[in-house]
């Protein structure tokens, strides 16, 4: 999920030791009750996907203890179809990311759409994929939902003291794009 055809040059191939942890367990338990379900939830995989209203999955979604990942949004190499991508390595925001966010995120909180990262929060979902990337040394998002404009930025979380000084940055870079790594929603023709 990483890569598609060959490594990124300049860059050692890692994996987030607590991610796999978690993977592990999901494969290991032998329980398939409501217990194991509650845990480690149910996951699908396809092409075309659609969430519980109808709907597209937009990628991945998380509802009530099922994780969808939809491969028809993704490029052949990971990255996700209709976003450009601003000084932000493709392994920052990937397949991979998208996995790891619904499924190590919210199915490990077992938390729904709404979570508690809204508009400049980043959330505890996006809280334990950044963990992740940090792990991996890649850029992590520094806010949950993307602008008005279709940006999601990246960078450090801890370049910032506290949370409320990262909220108040995102704001205040999103207003003004004084912040140039981000990936953008390409608008419909």
């Amino acid at each position: 999920m990483l890569y598609w055809e060959s490594n990124v040059e300049g860059s050692e191939l890692s994996q987030s030791e607590s991610a796999t942890d978690f993977l592990r367990g999901a494969l290991q338990d032998t329980n398939s009750g409501k217990k194991g379900f509650r845990k480690y939830g149910k996951l699908e995989v396809g092409f075309n996907l659609r969430n519980d209203t109808g709907g597209s999955t937009n990628y991945g979604s998380w509802h009530s203890g099922t994780t969808k990942i939809d491969f028809a949004d993704f490029n052949s190499n990971g990255s996700l179809k209709g976003w450009s991508y601003n000084n932000v390595d493709i392994r920052s925001h990937n397949m991979a990311r998208v996995f790891e966010h619904e499924y190590l995120g919210h199915q490990r909180l077992y938390r729904g759409m709404s979570a508690d990262g809204t508009g400049y929060k980043t959330g505890a979902a996006v809280d334990i994929t950044n963990g992740y990337r940090r792990e991996r040394q890649l850029n992590e998002r520094l806010h949950y939902e993307q602008y008005y404009d279709g940006r999601v930025l990246f960078g450090k979380t801890e370049n910032f003291e506290t949370p409320k000084a990262l909220r108040k940055y995102v704001k205040q870079a999103l207003k003004s794009n004084m912040h140039k790594n981000y990936i953008q929603r390409q608008k419909k023709k």
